[in-house]
């Protein structure tokens, strides 16, 4: 038996809005004004592969995220350690580990660096986020009780998160240092946590608003700080993806599990800049999509076909450097044009 959680109105570009049923939310999605890719014509210069040190390793590396000095950190799940390198590819240094402790790690969701000298991480299995300090990877401090399946800060320290188990009408949280929380979000009273899978997704910080890329449709929504949309747009796979859904599959005594049909949209995304890139797998091909992050306009595509096995990318157009997550290492190109 399959059930979908909630109703999606389309305006845009046609002159009569399309309606998919995704339950009880109503939202306007603008279409691109083109839902064809614009290929740029880039060449990718393989620069080198990390670690680079026999005695460094990465047992199952995650998403990318860089530093302001050129530096890049990667989430690695197999350790639980954040492992940082020089624009060089040399390592560094790591923070975190496996554990229960003050600096500890059970499972990290997302991490970034928040100006120059703060490294912070969500750990959804011990609702928390951690702060380092970047230099000497000593722990700062901790902020409890959080569960946060994705968090970010903007540069005036507000903070946003993303949590799909929330029991009633919330799905993001925003607050500044010593002030009282602000929950926003769309999800209607009574649906389901199985209901809220089909919404994860990447938040990100532009400005002083939120950005979150959903994972399983192919929409990108920016809220403002008061949980206002500024706008929601939807990307080039629009109409042509397969939309997800909940599919309940008995497994005996009258009781079911709960899956979501259909395959992701998007992967993990990043801001650089006034730049939003996201990692995509229209038609099995890997593509970094970038979009102006203030409107949500769709700019260009790069083709990632003939890198080989790839499970996640992430592009930085202002230093023009591509990082591609392998099994167990990153190679870095340079994207020259």
């Amino acid at each position: 038996m399959r059930h979908a959680a909630w109703i999606l109105l389309l305006a845009g570009c046609q002159p009569d809005p399309d309606t998919i049923f995704i339950g009880d939310l109503t939202i306007e999605v603008q279409v691109q004004s083109r839902t064809d890719r614009n290929w740029q014509e880039v060449s990718l210069r393989r620069l080198y592969e990390v670690p680079r040190e026999p005695d460094v390793l990465l047992y199952r590396p995650g998403r990318i995220t860089s530093g302001p000095d050129g530096s890049f950190y990667c989430i690695d799940h197999g350790d639980l350690k954040i492992k940082r390198f020089d624009e060089d590819g040399n390592f560094i240094q790591a923070y975190g580990g496996i554990g229960e402790g003050p600096g500890e790690f059970e499972f990290i969701v997302d991490a970034a660096v928040l100006g120059d000298s703060i490294l912070y991480a969500a750990d959804l299995d011990q609702r928390k986020i951690t702060f380092f300090d970047v230099e000497s990877t000593d722990y700062i401090r901790s902020i409890p009780d959080l569960h946060a399946f994705r968090y970010r800060i903007t540069r005036g320290g507000r903070a946003y998160w993303y949590d799909n188990t929330w029991p009633g009408t919330l799905l993001y949280g925003t607050s500044r240092e010593g002030e009282k929380a602000h929950f926003f979000g769309t999800l209607t009273e009574g649906q389901t946590w199985e209901h809220r899978m089909v919404f994860g997704g990447s938040v990100l910080p532009y400005r002083e608003h939120m950005i979150h890329v959903i994972y399983r449709y192919p929409i990108i929504i920016q809220y403002d700080s008061t949980g206002a949309v500024t706008y929601a747009r939807s990307t080039p796979d629009w109409g042509r993806a397969e939309l997800p859904l909940l599919e309940r599959i008995p497994t005996g005594g009258g009781l079911f599990a709960t899956r979501v049909s259909g395959g992701s949209k998007n992967s993990d995304a990043e801001v650089y800049g006034d730049e939003l890139v996201t990692f995509t797998r229209p038609d099995s091909s890997d593509v970094l999509d970038v979009y102006d992050a203030a409107t949500g306009d769709y700019q260009s595509s790069i083709s990632l076909s003939g890198l080989g096995r790839t499970r996640n990318a992430t592009y930085d157009p202002t230093r023009e450097r591509l990082w591609q997550v392998r099994d167990s290492t990153i190679v870095v190109y340079a994207v020259e044009r």
